[in-house]
């Protein structure tokens, strides 16, 4: 018999992950819900799945949001962010969005880097 385990932090990103695949907005925005009723979206992995899920769709306002609120944002969070913003060709906006990263303190590595030069 197996046993009925509620979904985490972990579980939900992984949702995340397919709604993009499956081009299911409405459940990233169902996850996103329950993950806030529930307390998971503080956690920075469930938030920088969510950063990439909005900006797979477009809806990159409601991935700033986030990125937003994220009191922990990191390098990871920042380029999740920035990626999208390119691969949206929003690119004036990730320059943006790369200068505030650093004027938090937050250092860019290389994939923000690759991010930044790969738009074209």
């Amino acid at each position: 018999m197996v046993e009925s385990l509620p979904p985490n932090e972990y579980t939900l990103s992984v949702l995340l992950r397919a709604c993009a695949r499956k081009s299911d907005l409405k459940l990233v925005e169902i996850i996103h819900g329950f993950a806030e009723k529930y307390g998971y979206d503080r956690d920075g992995f469930f938030q920088n799945s969510l950063i990439d899920a909005y900006a797979k769709y477009g809806m990159l306002g409601s991935a700033e949001a986030v990125l937003q609120r994220f009191s922990g944002r990191d390098v990871v969070s920042w380029t999740t962010a920035i990626s999208g913003h390119v691969g949206n060709g929003k690119m004036e906006r990730a320059l943006v969005l790369f200068f505030q990263m650093q004027e938090e303190g937050v250092q860019p590595n290389v994939v923000t880097i690759l991010s930044i030069m790969l738009f074209d």
